[in-house]
């Protein structure tokens, strides 16, 4: 059904009041059947990870992404890389200061995905120091994370993240276009990690 709206011209990224865009659906609580496959889809058909807005009462809808991590305990690592693969900023602030603010959620994924945690962090950007300081999360990942927020990533990290702000829509397609070795490719998707 999502296939058959999608191919008759139906807008990926139409936000309404209630339930958000389609991508924040597809990310809600609510039980969805092939959840991974209609995320997949709608990124495919250009559903931006990263839309966010803000009403007129001045309440804010968070990214899908910050709303996926927040409504689920475990979170589905095929769904976290499809995000990757797709663009998503990862912003270590608070949800409250940038509706892409992933902090938060990484005390959850912390100790329930310690693997997501750590591509979450290498994927991270616009490190907030004084949000960092506040989180319950153990001293010696908070000294890592306290590091990130006064020394910028090494040169691989900033390349990358340079790269993937210049390649839009930055998707599996565009990246695979790029004349570079396919370990730099799975590795500017978010794929792999620079350890």
């Amino acid at each position: 059904m999502v296939a058959v709206l999608l191919e008759a011209g139906a807008d990926v990224n139409a936000v309404h009041s209630l339930v958000g865009a389609p991508l924040h659906f597809a990310c809600s609580t609510a039980p969805l059947e092939n959840r991974v496959e209609i995320i997949e889809l709608l990124l495919r058909y250009g559903a931006d990870p990263n839309v966010a807005k803000t009403y007129d009462n001045g309440t804010t809808l968070k990214s899908p992404l910050v709303e996926y991590f927040r409504q689920r305990e475990n979170a589905d690592p095929r769904i976290v890389k499809l995000f990757f693969c797709h663009g998503v900023r990862i912003v270590m602030r608070s949800p409250a200061s940038d509706p892409r603010g992933q902090l938060r959620n990484l005390i959850r994924l912390f100790v329930a995905r310690p693997e997501l945690f750590s591509l979450l962090v290498d994927l991270g950007e616009q490190f907030d120091r004084t949000a960092v300081e506040r989180l319950p999360i153990p001293e010696s990942i908070k000294v890592h994370l306290m590091q990130r927020t006064s020394n910028p990533g090494n040169l691989q990290q900033l390349a990358r993240q340079r790269i993937r702000s210049l390649v839009a829509p930055l998707n599996p397609s565009a990246v695979d276009s790029l004349p570079l070795p396919r370990i730099l490719k799975s590795y500017l998707l978010g794929l792999t990690l620079s350890h």
